[in-house]
This record gives C-alpha cells, sequence and structure tokens, in this order.
C-alpha cells in the first residue's frame, strides 16, 4: 500500500501539470477564436463603412447626371455652351464625376450649321468625325443622323 501512495504522489504533480497545460492550451485557442471573431466583426463593419460610403457617393453622382438629362428635357435644344456652363458646376462638386459629355444628335442637314457654330465657339478645327479601319479620326461620313 505504500508504494502505491508514493506512485500516487509522484502522479499528483505530472496530473496537476498536465492538467494545467491543457487548461492553458484551451485558453489560448478560445482567446484566439475571440480575437478572430473581433477581427472579423470589425472586419465586416469596415466593408459596411466603406461599401455605404460608395453607395451614397453613386447616388450623388447619379442626381448630377439626372440634373444633366433634366436640362435637356426642359429645354430640347441645348448648345455646347449652355451644357458646358451647367455641368461645370457638377463636376466640380463631384470630383469622382471625371467627365459629363455632351453627345448631341445631329441631323444631316443641320451638320454644316452645327460644325459653324461649335468653330464660332472657338473650336477653330471642330468637324464631326468617325473612326477610319485604320484607326485613323476622319470627317464622318453621309448619313441621315450623327451623334457627336
Amino acid at each position: 500500500m505504500l508504494g502505491r501512495s508514493a506512485s500516487l504522489r509522484r502522479l499528483l504533480p505530472v496530473s496537476v501539470a498536465l492538467a494545467g497545460a491543457i487548461a492553458s492550451v484551451a485558453a489560448a485557442y478560445v482567446v484566439a477564436r475571440s480575437e478572430d471573431r473581433v477581427a472579423a466583426a470589425r472586419f465586416e463593419r469596415r466593408v459596411v463603412q466603406a461599401s455605404l460610403a460608395i453607395e451614397h457617393r453613386l447616388w450623388q453622382d447619379l442626381s448630377a447626371v439626372e440634373s444633366t438629362a433634366a436640362l435637356f428635357t426642359a429645354s430640347g435644344d441645348v448648345t455646347h455652351e449652355q451644357f458646358r456652363i451647367a455641368t461645370a458646376h457638377f463636376l466640380a462638386r463631384h470630383p469622382s464625376l471625371r467627365a459629363i459629355s455632351w453627345n448631341p444628335r445631329i441631323l444631316s442637314r443641320d451638320r454644316r450649321a452645327h460644325e459653324e457654330a461649335l468653330r464660332g465657339e472657338g473650336f477653330a478645327d471642330y468637324r464631326v468625325t468617325e473612326r477610319a479601319a485604320s484607326g485613323q479620326l476622319t470627317a464622318a461620313g453621309r448619313r441621315e443622323e450623327h451623334v457627336v
């Protein structure tokens, strides 16, 4: 019986050390998982915030583009200069908008007057063009209408 008691006394420190090691590994695992969940939640929160900011910016930019469309709806025929003045405001206030393009529909009978009007606005070499098969811009051929 005495031999068994001595064995148990020797086993007790080993058992306590083993239980402590297992508890330490388990605690480290729980802490690591908790930190992972916190990091994931923080990342997800940042993704949602960035997504909402992008969506908000897109709605603002879309509003500017829709306002430009309203100009055409209200006026019908908008000159290049009127378009430039109207869109300069949007481009200044919306840095994510790089450009808003003026692309009027020009009937064949109005082409010459259109080209002359733009030359009169300071675009000395302005003409309605198209890209040739070679890739070079050339004067557009005759068509019923053009979209510049």
